[in-house]
């Protein structure tokens, strides 16, 4: 019984199916030409019909009230000049046509952010700011979920000029053509002492 109403609610949508291709022929539409390719191959056309159009609705749907986005999770490093780490950075995301996807807010060093409905193969710009450092930026494209990244951040340096004297510790005089070195951080400056016992160092950061 359920079999034959079954077979009956089939055979009413099959005729409507052929009314509206008949309906389109009459328009000068060629359908028939779909349709009776599949059929000559022995493939019923209106139950494959139906199966392409939910297809294509679901993909229409998917595109248009799912999003094809997704959420990147950003974990972000920050070090300086000389490989040491940076906290409390501020940070902006922007789009390439500078809409902000997040921030300005300060985060931690390694700390993850995560976006929101982000198509994938977007440009994002990542902008790093913290007193007493350049500003720096860096660029992404977005490929996946998980995203790994580091911003080098430039630290601003006050130099000077420095001199320092040697002396012999029992007569009290100068320490002519002695090698002096001063080493800040990675970076060596190297001196000789002249016939006052003085090295002289330009450039050498004030602490």
């Amino acid at each position: 019984m359920f079999s034959e109403k079954l077979g009956g609610i089939y055979s009413a949508l099959e005729e409507k199916y052929y009314a509206v291709l008949d309906f389109f022929d009459k328009k000068g539409i060629p359908v028939y030409t779909y349709n009776d390719a599949l059929e000559e191959r022995g493939l019923p056309a209106f139950p494959i019909t139906i199966a392409l159009l939910v297809i294509l609705i679901a993909g229409i749907y998917g595109i248009f009230f799912i999003g094809s986005g997704i959420s990147p999770a950003i974990e972000i490093s920050f070090e300086d000049q000389f490989n040491e780490s940076v906290s409390g950075v501020t940070i902006t995301i922007k789009d390439s046509v500078g809409t902000v996807l997040h921030g300005p807010e300060k985060t931690t060093n390694g700390e993850t952010i995560t976006l929101s409905n982000i198509p994938i193969g977007t440009e994002i710009e990542i902008t790093a700011e913290k007193i007493g450092f350049d500003e720096a930026k860096k660029n992404i494209t977005v490929k996946r979920n998980e995203i790994n990244t580091s911003i080098q951040m430039q630290k601003q340096i006050n130099a000077v000029d420095a001199k320092v004297q040697l002396l012999d510790q029992q007569t009290g005089d100068p320490v002519r053509g002695a090698a002096v070195s001063v080493t800040w951080q990675d970076s060596t400056k190297n001196a000789i002492s002249n016939n006052e016992g003085k090295a002289s160092f330009a450039g050498i950061p004030e602490r």
